[in-house]
């Protein structure tokens, strides 16, 4: 298996200094979960113009955030300049109400750690183009897993509990996602990736979720109307289901990543995606891969 953790995935901590005990104690289980919370301490600055300049630049090259509420936030006027500015750019802020237990606040923290989460299923023969889903989801700003515990090109069965376990604890209980590249074995009862859709759709079924936490895709567009028909696949009908007949590998792969990230990202964090990735803000630049994701934007009208 592999899991590229969240070690790149930075979060902003939106929070009063007077509550430094709590939001250090938010800041402590993020870590421990291998995420990055960012916290300011502004008042080790005088100059309201440099305080306004350090949060904007921080704020333009994050997606993710995360609001420590709180009477002092309230009362906090750069707390409230924060998130006004978070929510003008088109990003999400994730709140958490920091006069709960901790035991409360922890549950809604790990909600928010387990939206990053993605699990990539899919059917042996779309070994390599999931692969290639792998490595361009790994750079952004999602937690990605794909089970490589067995040889593509062998009739070894594996066994999935580990892939399984993953699945239940960090993806389907936890809002996370489940990405399904679907072929003709789809239909096949002992394929591995039916076992693992029709759990996360029992799984999601049974926190009262009536359409599933499942993105799914299709190599051959007559598969669509073939799900529809099995009763036990027929949920995923609601889900949307796109097929990439026709297109070559790196083709499907682009719709693929495109279909995950519009519907998981708001276009304000596809475009932090993307100017990171063009100007190196977080390791090397990669202009095909910006390229890509202010294409989208343009597709959506969305760039600025």
């Amino acid at each position: 298996m592999a899991d590229n953790s969240n070690s790149e995935i930075w979060v902003f901590l939106s929070h009063s200094n007077k509550d430094y005990e709590k939001v250090r104690q938010v800041r402590n289980m993020l870590e421990e979960q291998s995420l990055r919370p960012l916290m300011f301490f502004l008042h080790c600055l005088n100059d309201d113009d440099e305080i306004d300049s350090l949060i904007k630049r921080e704020i333009d090259c994050r997606t993710r955030f995360i609001l420590c509420d709180s009477e002092n936030a309230r009362n906090s006027k750069w707390v409230q300049k924060e998130v006004e500015y978070i929510k003008s750019q088109n990003r999400v802020c994730e709140t958490i109400d920091l006069s709960k237990s901790m035991d409360e606040i922890m549950t809604t923290l790990q909600d928010f750690i387990n939206k990053t989460r993605i699990f990539i299923s899919y059917n042996r023969e779309e070994y390599a183009l999931a692969e290639m889903v792998y490595n361009r989801l790994s750079q952004y700003d999602f937690s990605v897993y794909i089970d490589r515990a067995w040889d593509f090109n062998s009739t070894y069965h594996q066994n999935y509990m580990d892939a399984l376990d993953y699945l239940e604890k960090s993806v389907v209980k936890a809002n996370g996602y489940v990405v399904a590249i679907m072929n003709e074995r789809i239909l096949n009862p002992n394929s591995g990736s039916r076992f693992e859709l029709l759990k996360a759709m029992r799984d999601n079924k049974s926190i009262g979720k009536e359409t599933p936490n499942i993105i799914p895709f299709t190599t051959r567009a007559s598969l669509n109307g073939r799900i529809k028909m099995d009763k036990e696949l027929a949920p995923l009908s609601l889900c949307n289901i796109q097929s990439i007949e026709g297109l070559d590998k790196d083709k499907q792969c682009d719709e693929i990543v495109k279909g995950v990230v519009t519907q998981l990202m708001t276009p304000g964090s596809i475009k932090v995606l993307a100017d990171n990735l063009s100007k190196g803000t977080f390791g090397e630049s990669n202009s095909k891969e910006a390229d890509f994701l202010y294409g989208i934007l343009d597709l959506y009208g969305e760039r600025h």
